[in-house]
C-alpha cells in the first residue's frame, strides 16, 4: 500500500528523529485534499516549513504562511527506505537550513552552510 503525501514525510522525519506536527488545514484558511499540513519543525523559518504536494493553494496563502512565522515548500515526498533519497533530502534540508537551538542540531546536518 502506498503512503499518503503526509504519512510519508511522517516516516522520513521518524527515520532521521525529526521534530513535525500536523496542523489542520482550516487553521490556515486552506480548503484540500487533505484536511491537515505537514509541518517540518526547526528548518527554513521560526516556525518551521509547511510541506505540499502542488502549489496552487501554497501560493495563494503564501503571505498568511510568512506571516504566522513559517516557510513553505511544494515539494516531492520522499520514498521510505532509498538511502538515495535520504541523501537528496538531507541536501535539501541543508538548503532550508536549521532554525531550531543550536545544541539540538542533528550531527548529520552540515554544520558549515
Amino acid at each position: 500500500m502506498e503512503l499518503t503525501y503526509n504519512e510519508a514525510w511522517i516516516e522520513f522525519s521518524r527515520q532521521l528523529g525529526l521534530e513535525f506536527e500536523l496542523i489542520p488545514t482550516d487553521e490556515f484558511g486552506l480548503t484540500l485534499d487533505q484536511s491537515e499540513v505537514f509541518v517540518l519543525r526547526n528548518f527554513g523559518a521560526k516556525n518551521g516549513m509547511i510541506l505540499f504536494p502542488n502549489n496552487t493553494r501554497a501560493l495563494h496563502i503564501s503571505s498568511v504562511l510568512t506571516e504566522k512565522g513559517y516557510g513553505y515548500s511544494v515539494i516531492t515526498a520522499p520514498r521510505a527506505g532509498s538511502s538515495d533519497e535520504i541523501e537528496g533530502m538531507i541536501e535539501v534540508l541543508n538548503e532550508w537550513e536549521w532554525t531550531g537551538r543550536d545544541n539540538e542540531q542533528p550531527d548529520w546536518l552540515n554544520r558549515d552552510t
